[in-house]
């Protein structure tokens, strides 16, 4: 329903240089805080063990941005829609399982609050390009490789992978 407010989440941690074997890594979770704008984001940062790719402080992050998005709405989101970046395909299911935990964890500290969480891994990293179809034929074949598909395609088939769940955006 348009009236059940979601909340929009995105995590990543960034790493010191490769020559650099003693810094933390930080890791960061951003949240929208209004709905159904969802354009006003608050943040939480960590440091943690270096090079550590699982976001050790999570639980606790997530729950302080719920703690502020009850503040905003005096009610807490029906859905929580959470981005993952910078996750290798090798680590996939171990930060799937150990992240969606420490999401549900800092669910729990409201009492009965079980929403539905959809937590999807992002990568920008890749070398895959789409072009808009031919359907004017006054373009080019130049212009069509000029071109950007229009805002809002999703690919889902065909050049995505048989087995996994992915798509392009």
């Amino acid at each position: 329903r348009h009236d059940d407010p979601v909340i929009f989440m995105g995590a990543d941690v960034t790493h010191p240089h490769p020559l650099d074997d003693f810094s933390p890594s930080v890791a960061a979770v951003v949240g929208s805080v209004n709905w159904p704008a969802a354009n006003k984001y608050v943040s939480r940062m960590r440091s943690q063990k270096h090079r550590q790719e699982i976001i050790q402080d999570l639980s606790a992050m997530v729950g302080e941005i719920l703690d502020d998005f009850y503040q905003e709405l005096s009610k807490l989101p029906k859905r929580i829609i959470f981005f993952r970046d910078g996750v290798s395909e090798t680590q996939f299911y171990k930060v799937l399982q150990e992240e969606l935990q420490a999401i549900k964890a800092a669910c729990s500290r409201f009492p009965g609050y079980k929403p539905p969480i959809t937590f999807a891994v992002v990568q920008k990293r890749h070398h895959t390009r789409l072009f808009p179809n031919e359907t004017d034929s006054s373009s080019t074949r130049n212009q069509l490789f000029d071109e950007n598909v229009p805002p809002g395609t999703v690919v889902d088939s065909v050049i995505t992978h048989p087995r996994e769940f992915d798509f392009y955006l």
